[in-house]
């Protein structure tokens, strides 16, 4: 392991200490509404710790940490009619040996469960499988993809198939949980949590996943849609169309706060 620099140690420890100063003494003081928020600060801190002692390579798994954190602020947060009178972390669900990052009590009562997923692709120069791609026609007829190989075009398709397999990935999962669990739209809202640092996917690529979830059609301008289509149809994959909600949390990279939070609706 490459040891750290004083000067990057101290900018970690300053980062940790600005994240640990804006969210985890208003959690704390929210103990009322969120009795488990011990649990998530616990699991931050040791996140935190291995930072701070391995560095840079890390900084992925703290990442994940850091935004369940601002997860957790934002469901707390008071700002419209109905809003979270009690948040547990990571509580068992019913009927199954199964959990869920967070299940929100809402002041209707009804039950929100959030899962939450950080999509981070490890940075990789996959240049000759978008070549594949391109001159095998697995895009599309009308959409052209540009990319270029010196301006990183290699690590740019990484990222951007690697998102795309994972948003179906933890949509099946969450749809397995939801499934196994026998959860249904009339006790509980099942929305799933995609977190991004905007820089290695953006938001209109989950736009165009949740479109596909919503129709069961891929969008005329999905560059993934032969793809998607060929790869489910020859796994058997199927979408039960049960997940409620997506959320899009937009934080860049080492900065303490979400950019932006965008909620997509797939239902019709």
């Amino acid at each position: 392991m490459q040891k750290m620099s004083d000067e990057d140690q101290t900018w970690l420890r300053n980062y940790v200490a600005k994240v640990e100063q804006e969210f985890c003494s208003r959690l704390g003081a929210d103990r009322d509404r969120f009795p488990s928020y011990n649990k998530l600060l616990r699991k931050f801190r040791e996140a935190a710790s291995r930072l701070l002692e391995r560095g840079w390579p890390s900084l992925s798994a703290f990442d994940e940490m850091h935004n369940e954190l601002c997860v957790a602020d934002g469901i707390l947060a008071k700002g419209s009619d109905s809003y979270c009178i009690r948040l547990e972390y990571e509580p068992p669900l019913l009927s199954c040996k199964q959990s869920i990052d967070f299940r929100a009590t809402m002041t209707d009562e009804r039950s929100t469960h959030y899962d939450v997923k950080t999509i981070h692709p490890v940075t990789k120069d996959d240049w000759q499988k978008f070549e594949t791609a391109r001159d095998k026609n697995h895009f599309p007829d009308h959409v052209n993809v540009h990319l270029e190989k010196e301006g990183l075009g290699g690590e740019l398709w990484h990222n951007m198939f690697t998102a795309r397999s994972k948003m179906l990935e933890y949509a099946l999962e969450l749809e397995a949980k939801i499934k196994n669990c026998g959860i249904t739209r009339e006790e509980a809202v099942c929305i799933l949590v995609l977190c991004s640092n905007r820089f290695d996917w953006h938001l209109d690529q989950l736009e165009d996943f949740v479109a596909f979830y919503r129709s069961g059609k891929h969008s005329w301008d999905d560059e993934f849609a032969r793809m998607e289509k060929y790869d489910m149809e020859s796994k058997n994959i199927r979408l039960s169309g049960t997940i409620d909600e997506f959320v899009y949390v937009e934080r860049l990279p080492i900065a303490v706060k979400p950019r932006r939070i965008i909620r997509l609706v797939p239902t019709p």
